[in-house]
């Protein structure tokens, strides 16, 4: 009657309990380093001058950040928005490279007052 069955794990010894809350505890402090170094700080807008929207990035995490959301948000908060590219530039930065609709017709006025 006193069989030792032996696919029973044993329990953790202190050293393996100390090692695993050593680990868990440098993994935490690496993610949260990680999302303070990787927050998005700047957004460089080429191509354009007044663009709405930018500004919605700042403070994203960047590893996060989808390149093809910020550019149909970009896109749909400006009208005049023809083409747009948006790269992550690490550790920090995003890079939105404009083009803008040109006028098809441009009015004249020939009255002088």
């Amino acid at each position: 009657m006193n069989q030792t069955i032996s696919h029973i794990p044993r329990s953790f010894s202190k050293k393996q309990l100390f090692i695993l809350l050593l680990l868990s505890t440098g993994t935490f402090a690496v993610l949260i380093a990680a999302t303070y170094v990787f927050t998005v700080r700047n957004v460089y807008v080429e191509g354009a001058t007044d663009i709405r929207g930018v500004e919605r990035q700042v403070g994203r995490s960047l590893p996060f950040v989808s390149t093809d959301q910020v550019a149909r948000d970009i896109t749909s908060d400006n009208p005049k928005v023809m083409a747009i590219t948006v790269t992550k530039s690490y550790p920090n930065s995003i890079h939105v490279f404009v083009t803008l609709k040109r006028p098809s017709v441009q009015v004249l006025s020939l009255i002088h007052i």
